[in-house]
């Protein structure tokens, strides 16, 4: 049996190596990060909630991203969200400690599926119908 409410929380961790540092770049040759994405959603509901996460663990600094989206119609979804900076400004998040922002996007998909892939149901013809 399915459950209504769905929650996909998703892990992992990540290091990033520079080949070629310059002098004069906030980032460090080597990093080494966390990432956890939480994504909440009930079924048949267009409404999704998703938390995203990401901690550098050589500066102890990161990001915490909110977002929530309502699909409007198959092609249409408006989405609202907060990116919140931590962490010392030496590290590669810190440095935006002071400029969390807010945001808020309109996304139209050009592309829609083919009527076949839309709905698994099949419609009786309307002269079949009582």
């Amino acid at each position: 049996m399915e459950l209504p409410l769905c929650v996909k929380p998703v892990s992992e961790f990540y290091t990033m190596s520079a080949i070629d540092q310059r002098e004069g770049i906030v980032r460090d040759a080597h990093e080494e990060n966390l990432l956890l994405l939480i994504r909440r959603n009930i079924i048949n509901d267009p409404l999704t909630h998703e938390m995203l996460a990401i901690h550098n663990l050589d500066d102890s600094d990161g990001v915490v991203q909110l977002d929530v989206a309502h699909q409007l119609t198959s092609n249409t979804t408006l989405s609202a969200g907060a990116d919140v900076f931590y962490g010392t400004a030496d590290g590669l998040f810190g440095q935006f400690d002071e400029r969390d922002r807010l945001n808020l996007r309109l996304l139209v998909s050009l592309w829609r599926y083919p009527p076949a892939m839309r709905s698994r149901k099949r419609r009786m013809p309307r002269n079949q119908r009582s």
